[in-house]
């Protein structure tokens, strides 16, 4: 990763607080065009300043998973359940 700017490092701040902004705003925020955001935003994905886009979830508002577990054939699935079910964020297993 090199030569992040002043301008880099102001985007990345925006994108940091909402990763769903939108061109067109970053660049009203910036004072810059919305081309000259979306090439600086690519940029920063093809050098390695930006690795991804992230959603962050809120299991309480009604996020939810399904996940496989691999569990060891030689522990009791009755203590496997128990503890499972002590864990937070679990609420059902089958």
């Amino acid at each position: 990763m090199t030569d992040i700017d002043a301008m880099d490092r102001k985007i990345l701040s925006l994108l940091e607080e909402n990763s769903r902004r939108s061109f067109v705003d970053i660049a009203n925020v910036v004072s810059l065009s919305e081309p000259a955001v979306r090439r600086r935003i690519k940029n920063l994905v093809d050098r390695g300043a930006i690795s991804r886009f992230t959603v962050e979830t809120d299991v309480d508002k009604g996020a939810s998973a399904i996940t496989l577990l691999s569990i060891n054939p030689s522990i009791p699935t009755p203590e496997i359940s128990n503890k499972l079910l002590t864990m937070t964020g679990v609420n059902v297993f089958f």
